[in-house]
């Protein structure tokens, strides 16, 4: 029997759409001739951004902490398996999250790389300083002391929020007076003056008199000079 020319047209175009739509079907998808199966084709990141360029980043300031947000082109990118690495973890350290936290002063710098392809990577760079002290206090201006007498110096630095809180402490004569941690000890009569000072260098200072014991039995300690001899 033979068909119509409209019935073979009808035909022709119910195969073509056939067609079409196996191709749309597995236009994803990779065939692999030896296992007779179809792997999904994944879309590799060409690019990677950071939000930002530079961050500024103050100890003390309560924000020593944050994180970067990282964009991919293209957006749709099915791979994003990143690494994150810092130039100097001991100013600046990242986690793979992103998240940084700045430790010490310096500068260091943030990488984000593809790990299926490292050329593609992205940079910040990391500016750290620390909010820096005005001044210091002790609790004495002036000491009077017996030889083998103490007494506990304690530095204010100032303003509170001031990073480094920590003071050097020396005696400018250590046969009289010794010093360590604020802890006076007297050894021999005498004068000398104990100084507190700051990493940003400022200090305060303390006069302590040393006046002989009262302890009959009290013998000083000899100087540096005579327990080298």
């Amino acid at each position: 029997m033979h068909m119509k020319i409209k019935d073979v047209i009808f035909v022709l175009s119910l195969y073509m759409m056939t067609i079409i739509g196996l191709n749309s079907c597995t236009s994803d998808t990779e065939y692999d001739s030896q296992s007779g199966s179809s792997e999904e084709v994944k879309t590799p990141v060409q690019n990677v951004s950071l939000d930002v360029e530079q961050i500024d980043v103050t100890l003390g300031s309560g924000e020593e902490t944050k994180k970067l947000s990282v964009s991919f082109l293209p957006e749709d990118a099915d791979v994003k398996d990143l690494m994150w690495t810092s130039s100097d973890p001991a100013i600046v350290l990242v986690d793979q999250e992103g998240n940084i936290t700045a430790n010490n002063d310096g500068e260091a710098i943030i990488y984000v790389r593809s790990r299926t392809n490292p050329k593609i990577f992205a940079a910040c760079n990391i500016i750290v300083s620390h909010v820096k002290s005005t001044g210091v206090t002790l609790n004495m201006d002036n000491l009077e002391l017996k030889e083998n007498g103490s007494f506990k110096l304690i530095a204010t630095v100032y303003p509170s929020e001031a990073y480094f809180k920590n003071v050097e402490w020396n005696s400018t004569d250590e046969n009289i007076v010794t010093v360590d941690k604020g802890n006076v000890i007297a050894l021999r009569t005498g004068s000398a003056v104990v100084r507190a000072t700051t990493k940003d260098g400022f200090y305060a200072e303390c006069t302590v008199n040393v006046s002989p014991s009262t302890d009959a039995g009290y013998m000083p300690y000899p100087s540096k000079e005579e327990f080298d001899k």
